[in-house]
């Protein structure tokens, strides 16, 4: 998408610890539930169009959602753009962050993950 910067898996990974960043899961609450990049928040598009992103003002934020073939990640990001916040989009999404064994939180165990996060 046009005008919205990606975020690689290693960077992210180093952006997590920094209380700047706001790291959000774009997916539906079930798929946060089960699994999420560990410290990542949930909200989801209509929350982020109906006001969301004014709690995200003055943080850099990177949204993330299941993998490169879901654009729900760009979406958000171009949404938080549209509004002033600094956006960026981790389009590797679950199923990257997972198959790296990158840390994670949630009810389901990274093996038992699968197709649970989808777009």
């Amino acid at each position: 998408m046009d005008g919205v910067r990606e975020v690689s898996k290693n960077d992210l990974l180093q952006l997590l610890n920094d209380s700047s960043v706001k790291v959000i899961n774009v997916l539906s609450q079930q798929a946060y539930d089960n699994l999420h990049i560990a410290g990542s928040i949930w909200m989801p598009f209509d929350r982020l169009e109906e006001g969301g992103w004014k709690e995200l003002s003055g943080f850099r934020v990177i949204t993330y959602c299941s993998s490169v073939d879901c654009g729900a990640s760009e979406t958000a990001a171009a949404i938080l753009i549209e509004h002033g916040i600094e956006a960026m989009a981790y389009r590797g999404g679950m199923k990257e962050w997972v198959d790296s064994g990158l840390p994670v939180e949630g009810k389901l165990s990274p093996e038992n993950y699968g197709k649970a996060g989808k777009c």
